[in-house]
């Protein structure tokens, strides 16, 4: 079945979340769009907004996985027609997976257009099974005018494996409004225990089990997963009582949920990656729960609490938040308005440097990045950063 999402975004200066003593991030003058091979990602509608983008966010979902690759090729397809329809100046294209990056390169050498392609690279686009056409990724980065990563751990790793500087933008703080989440949630009455909202996708990275095996371990806690369960790799027919799967949400019913946690876990047992219900933690002034990588300690450094994804720690966690809430809430609310400014500075440097690129080719590296300490292995232990 096809389902296809549309969304146009624009920017505005003086928009919600953005500081008010800070400079307003410059627009593009030129027409511009973004192709994405999901039904829907955070990161793409923060970037599209910051480049004034036209946002596609495509997908084709098959009830049988056993059919999932045919929808590559409906995809490619359907992104030559919107490219030429639009005729953009720029592209910016979301990998994994590859193929829609690559998209460009053929519409761009089949139009003759100075089409300007950007690759977003997320941390999945370097592990199996899109490590196995590693070839196909460094032909097509290398044909972009730049490489967006996530953090300065991922960078220094394509750099080492791929011979390419990219470019370290983090995602933008979401803007969510209180009246975003005026909404009850129907779900549960949600009652007076402690409540954690699992920001989940039941993606291979994420430890469900260890979730679930710390779930039984706190029965006062109420565990609210969010998510398409049926893509969970493993037995979720008996769970403990005191965990609730709630389904892939619509945005109201999510941001509801979300609003009445008392803290948000989002964890990942793969390193170098950004996770965005992290940052809509961020957002809300929650406490969050993730996992000890290097570049999530080091972006969320204050009202979070780390875990190195062992039942065990996850419990230590929580019982860290519930003793500690408050004050980590406090202190999400003062790196939420440092990342804010933060993150405009460094969006308003890269789309500068995508206008000197227009005439040169390809963005020259003086963009101020993030020291990385190392692309490899956790921290020592896991903390509370307060």
């Amino acid at each position: 079945m096809d389902r296809a999402y549309r969304q146009r975004d624009s920017v505005s200066e003086g928009s919600a979340g953005q500081p008010r003593d800070s400079a307003p991030i410059q627009t593009l003058a030129w027409k511009a769009v973004f192709l994405v091979w999901a039904p829907s990602s955070p990161r793409a509608e923060g970037l599209a907004k910051l480049l004034n983008a036209r946002l596609y966010q495509l997908t084709y979902k098959f009830k049988r996985k056993i059919y999932a690759p045919i929808k590559y090729p409906l995809l490619f397809s359907q992104s030559l027609r919107i490219l030429k329809r639009e005729r953009p100046d720029l592209v910016v294209c979301q990998d994994p997976p590859v193929f829609c990056a690559l998209a460009v390169l053929i519409y761009r050498y089949f139009s003759e257009m100075q089409t300007m392609l950007v690759v977003d690279a997320h941390t999945a686009a370097f592990g199996r099974p899109w490590s196995y056409i590693r070839w196909l990724h460094r032909l097509v980065m290398r044909k972009a005018v730049a490489v967006l990563v996530t953090n300065a751990e991922l960078r220094d790793y394509v750099l080492h494996n791929y011979e390419i500087v990219p470019v370290v933008l983090e995602d933008k703080v979401p803007d969510i409004k209180p009246a975003d989440m005026a909404r009850t949630w129907s779900q549960d009455t949600l009652g007076t225990n402690f409540k954690v909202a699992v920001i989940s996708s039941f993606a291979p990275d994420e430890p469900i089990a260890e979730i679930m095996q710390a779930a039984e371990m706190l029965p006062d806690v109420k565990f609210y997963i969010t998510g398409d369960s049926t893509k969970s790799e493993i037995d979720l027919s008996i769970k403990p009582e005191n965990v609730t799967l709630t389904g892939f949400l619509d945005k109201e019913s999510y941001l509801a949920l979300l609003g009445r946690a008392d803290a948000l876990m989002v964890l990942t047992k793969r390193d170098m990656t950004m996770l965005a219900g992290a940052y809509e933690a961020l957002a809300l002034g929650k406490p969050l729960i993730t996992s000890d990588w290097l570049p999530l300690k080091r972006y969320f450094s204050k009202g979070a609490v780390y875990t190195d994804n062992s039942p065990q720690q996850i419990v230590q966690a929580v019982r860290v938040v519930q003793q500690n809430r408050d004050k980590l809430a406090d202190h999400a609310a003062l790196l939420r308005s440092e990342k804010e400014k933060e993150w405009i500075k460094r969006a308003n440097d890269f789309v500068q440097s995508l206008l000197s690129a227009k005439d040169s080719g390809r963005i020259a590296m003086q963009i101020q990045e993030p020291e990385s300490q190392s692309y490899k292995g956790r921290t020592d232990s896991s903390a509370v950063a307060t």
